[in-house]
């Protein structure tokens, strides 16, 4: 009888555990992915499409889309937060030395200043790089952009395990070419932190340049008589 129980309890255990793995939703991502978030809520795209609010998330979808493999894209319009996001696309080829590109347009509709950051990563990078940035800021009514690119050697989506360089703008400008510290396969963030005034609206286009890294060669120099 209680070695019946015993194997009675131990299929429900089982049966149990075999319901909750199903149930479980997956966390991955398929890269590239884009990241919207104004500090509160965060809104998350992937390559497959897949929508993803955090929990209680004040936001809502007008229309998205991705796509997957070289070169990869995804887009998002809806609204979060205070945010009317009009159009956010990011843009990636997925093989050494490409340029990972975002385009945002985003108002704010409240009566306070408030801060987008969109961030748009992309993986299977490889080898050595410099990386420059390039970003067309425009404004209408009052606003700031701050703009980071990150390079993570763990080659994972949204890695920011290296800060290669930062740079703040209110007009169209490019930054410099920084060195980064990429080895093996990486992957590659680019941020904009988009503050903006009330009732006030961004319009932008930031691409991180990923040049292979030139050759310094050494060379011994003799003097003679």
């Amino acid at each position: 009888m209680m070695q019946r129980m015993y194997r009675a309890r131990r299929t429900l255990m089982s049966f149990a555990f075999i319901s909750f793995a199903f149930a479980a939703p997956s966390l991955a991502q398929t890269p590239p992915a884009l990241r919207l978030s104004d500090g509160v809520n965060t809104v998350t795209i992937d390559a497959n499409n897949v929508v993803t609010f955090s929990p209680g998330c004040a936001c809502s979808t007008v229309s998205s889309s991705g796509v997957a493999g070289n070169p990869g894209r995804v887009a998002w319009m809806g609204t979060i937060g205070v945010f009317d996001v009009a159009a956010a696309q990011g843009n990636a080829q997925n093989s050494s030395f490409a340029n990972p590109d975002l385009s945002v347009v985003a108002g704010n509709t409240s009566a306070n200043t408030a801060t987008l950051t969109v961030s748009w990563s992309s993986a299977g990078y490889n080898g050595s790089v410099v990386v420059a940035g390039l970003a067309q800021t425009n404004f209408s009514g009052a606003g700031s952009a701050k703009y980071s690119y990150y390079i993570d050697d763990s080659n994972a989506l949204f890695g920011t395990g290296s800060l290669v360089g930062t740079f703040s703008a209110t007009t169209t400008t490019g930054g410099p070419i920084w060195p980064s510290s990429a080895t093996g396969t990486f992957s590659a963030t680019e941020v904009e932190a988009i503050t903006l005034g009330p009732a006030s609206v961004f319009n932008g286009d930031n691409e991180m340049a990923m040049l292979a890294e030139p050759i310094t060669v050494s060379c011994a120099v003799s003097s003679g008589t």
